[in-house]
């Protein structure tokens, strides 16, 4: 520890969520290589999106965004971020692996979203649409408008667009009700998913070739399977991949801060692990145990410097071990 006080603000989303542990978890490392009377912060908002606007314009030191693909946009402006942060950086990934996919309901036999303006279809999608941080939102909004899906084309063939600002649980609980036929969301290892799955005798279904090259080609939001890795049966279904969570920083982040992120993550990592290895790991929203190597070498993204001397003196050391 340095006799050095700093002050320090990370910005997660509502606080109950993995960001606020893992903000939690890494502030609390800290506190053993600066002064303790030093402030460590968390500051609640909506998600990926905030995350990025605050540490971008300096209101927030550190944040956590996924997928990785939210960073290369926000610093190109593109996708959600009609302003550039050419600034921002990563100082470390953490390993989640996750899929942004369709669900429907057991009476629903359309094979994709395409069928519905085709055939006009009545049928009523739940999704995150709002734009309140989530980046979810933006993804969601982007799939229904390349299928020409709009909330008054669905009310006008007797469907309808349902908003959705908890997450994926809160459409299964629609799905259920009987409130919606279909569902557009991520955090695909979480519980409801397997309850309307399993215990309702929904699935997934397969997004078409056609929108994955699209959000490929024009986001980067690149495809991928729903293995059966995941714990669920059948074929693999085309999704969008959501994978990993990145601590992000502005390049200006003092150096010193920087590196003791990353050792904090690298050092301590069993700390958060431990929160997750009560949970099966395909139900674990975070992988563990942590590869450390992943966590530096994420490709397509540009990390901190501090964060890299990090990574670089602890090979040196274990090749001196």
């Amino acid at each position: 520890m340095t006799q050095r006080k700093i002050e320090l603000d990370f910005s997660t989303c509502w606080g109950t969520t993995n960001f606020t542990r893992v903000a939690g978890w890494i502030m609390w490392g800290l506190r053993d290589h600066f002064d303790p009377k030093s402030r460590f912060d968390i500051k609640l908002g909506n998600g990926v999106v905030d995350n990025i606007h605050r540490v971008a314009r300096g209101e927030a030191d550190l944040g956590i965004i996924t997928p990785t693909q939210n960073l290369n946009l926000a610093r190109q402006g593109r996708g959600p971020f009609t302003t550039a942060y050419p600034d921002l950086v990563t100082l470390g990934a953490l390993q989640h692996d996750d899929r942004l996919t369709c669900g429907v309901a057991s009476h629903v036999k359309i094979n994709s979203l395409h069928d519905i303006a085709a055939q006009r279809l009545p049928l009523r999608i739940a999704a995150d649409l709002e734009d309140d941080g989530a980046s979810v939102a933006f993804a969601s909004h982007e799939i229904l408008k390349f299928y020409g899906i709009t909330q008054d084309r669905l009310r006008s063939w007797g469907g309808d667009l349902l908003h959705l600002d908890r997450g994926p649980g809160q459409g299964v609980e629609k799905i259920i009700d009987g409130h919606a036929d279909i569902l557009i969301h991520e955090a695909v290892m979480l519980k409801p998913w397997f309850e309307l799955i399993h215990d309702r005798g929904g699935r997934f279904m397969s997004f078409d070739k056609a929108l994955l090259d699209h959000l490929a080609k024009e986001y980067g939001y690149g495809p991928a399977k729903l293995p059966a890795t995941f714990g669920y049966t059948g074929g693999d279904v085309d999704c969008i991949d959501w994978a990993d969570w990145l601590i992000i920083c502005r390049r200006d982040l003092d150096p010193e801060i920087a590196y003791r992120v990353a050792q904090v993550m690298a050092e301590k990592k069993r700390v958060i692990e431990n929160q997750y290895r009560w949970m099966p790991i395909k139900h674990s929203p975070m992988i563990y145990p942590i590869d450390v190597k992943a966590m530096f070498e994420t490709p397509g993204v540009e990390y901190h410097e501090g964060a890299l001397r990090y990574y670089a003196d602890s090979k040196q050391s274990r090749k001196a071990a």
